[in-house]
């Protein structure tokens, strides 16, 4: 086998580096330094030492030093130890939640020592830093209990609750409640339907005015039916004169859009056969004279039927 010079020639010079680093007679000497740092200092006014203790372990283990974090302030942080000692039950440590504020926040703690496994309340946080209102659950009993149902609106008030109860075989519905927007309740709308007859409850029509109108109710109880007056709205929220029809002929109302009932108009039998009669007398007298001519013919009645004819007759 051969070697190359260079190959021991090298390893020749490390050899003589390694018998010649500096070994103390004494457990103490004097070191004087060769080289200088920039900005460092090179004389002192007293002596000082450096003083090495070496660590001899018995077992194949090696000691660690404490786990140092170091942060751009130069200050020694805290050190991180874990500790595993042989425990049959293990503890987890609370949890710390860091804000950028360097203030700690409540710790969230879970303790699963009981059979039973209570949640804690859930805490919502919102930004200006107070704890909200907390939302707990329990379900300790074997009847579930509904919570009223809130509904929030932007002004930060309560409104009305809907509250529907179960516990009986009968079921009753609540009362509708319509919510505008001025926040005041209206009138609510009930029907019930515990009787074996039903009776359908007024119909109320709402106006933008907030005042409730003039109900329409229709009753069939009777084996006649009654017609209930007919009602017309207007605008302006007053009720007008009704219209009621009958079996006998009642006087004709015309309505005009001032809202005032005008003067009725009825035309009777006895003003229909005088006119009839005149009619016949002048064609009697026609027989008589069949040059005869009329100029006018003018009748006035009782019953104030006024009746005005102009017309020029010939009879043959």
């Amino acid at each position: 086998m051969q070697y190359k010079y260079s190959t021991v020639l090298g390893a020749l010079g490390l050899a003589s580096q390694a018998y010649a680093a500096y070994i103390p007679s004494e457990p103490w000497s004097t070191l004087t330094p060769d080289a200088t740092i920039a900005g460092a200092a090179t004389d002192y006014t007293a002596t000082f030492g450096i003083q090495i203790n070496p660590i001899s372990t018995t077992s194949s283990s090696k000691a660690k030093r404490d786990v140092v974090t170091q942060i751009g302030d130069g200050q020694i942080q805290a050190t991180t130890a874990t500790e595993s000692t042989t425990k049959a039950t293990s503890t987890a440590a609370a949890v710390v939640t860091q804000i950028g504020d360097g203030q700690i926040q409540a710790t969230t703690e879970t303790t699963s020592a009981k059979a039973t496994t209570t949640a804690a309340a859930v805490v919502t946080q919102i930004g200006d830093g107070q704890i909200q209102a907390t939302t707990e659950t329990t379900s300790a009993k074997t009847t579930t209990t509904a919570a009223a149902v809130v509904t929030q609106i932007g002004d930060g008030q309560i409104q009305a609750t809907t509250e529907t109860t179960s516990a009986k075989t009968t079921t009753t519905a609540a009362a509708v409640v319509t919510q505008i927007g001025d926040g005041q309740i209206q009138a609510t709308t009930e029907t019930t339907s515990a009787k074996t007859t039903t009776t359908a409850a007024a119909v109320v029509t709402q106006i933008g005015d907030g005042q409730i109108q003039a109900t329409t109710e229709t009753t069939s109880a009777k084996a006649t039916s009654t017609a209930a007056a007919v009602v017309t709205q207007i605008g302006d929220g007053q009720i007008q004169a009704t219209t009621e029809t009958t079996s006998t002929a009642d006087a004709v109302v015309t309505q005009i859009g001032d809202g005032q009932i005008q003067a009725s108009t009825s035309t009777s039998k006895a003003v229909s056969q005088t006119a009839s009669s005149t009619s016949s007398a002048a064609k009697s007298s026609s027989s008589s004279d069949s040059s005869l001519e009329i100029d006018s013919v003018a009748c006035y009645s009782e019953d104030a039927f006024r009746c005005h004819l102009r017309c020029w007759l010939v009879y043959h």
